[in-house]
C-alpha cells in the first residue's frame, strides 16, 4: 500500500472494528470518528461529556443514536471508563481523544 486511500479501501474491506475513544469532546476526534464509520471502517463508543459530543454529532449531521455515547466527568474517568470498554470486549481498540497522554497510559497500565 502507498496511499491513504489504499489504506481506506483496505480496511473498509476487512469489516467494521470497534474503537473505545477516551475524552471524546473534540472536534477532531468526532470528524474521524464520523468519517470512519461513514467508511464502515470503525464504529465508536465515544466516552466524555455526553452533551458536547452530541452537539457535535449534531454539528456534523450525524444522528447521535448511531453512536454509543458514555458519560464521564473528568480525563480519569475518560480513560478508565475507555480502558474499561476495551478490557471488555465492548471495543477492540483504544482511540486518545482530548486528555494528556500520561492520563491515558496510567489507566492502562492499572
Amino acid at each position: 500500500m502507498k496511499s491513504i486511500s489504499e489504506i481506506m479501501q483496505h480496511a473498509a474491506g476487512m469489516g467494521s472494528g470497534k474503537i473505545a475513544v477516551a475524552a471524546a469532546h473534540d472536534d477532531a476526534v468526532i470528524q474521524a470518528v464520523c468519517e470512519a464509520r461513514r467508511q464502515g471502517i470503525a464504529q465508536s463508543v465515544l466516552v466524555g461529556d455526553g452533551e458536547k459530543i452530541r452537539a457535535m454529532l449534531a454539528e456534523l449531521g450525524e444522528d447521535a443514536a448511531n453512536y454509543e455515547i458514555v458519560e464521564a466527568a473528568d480525563d480519569v474517568e475518560c480513560a478508565e471508563k475507555a480502558v474499561a470498554c476495551v478490557v471488555e470486549g465492548r471495543a477492540g481498540f483504544l482511540m486518545k481523544g482530548l486528555l494528556g497522554t500520561a492520563t491515558l497510559m496510567r489507566a492502562v497500565l492499572n
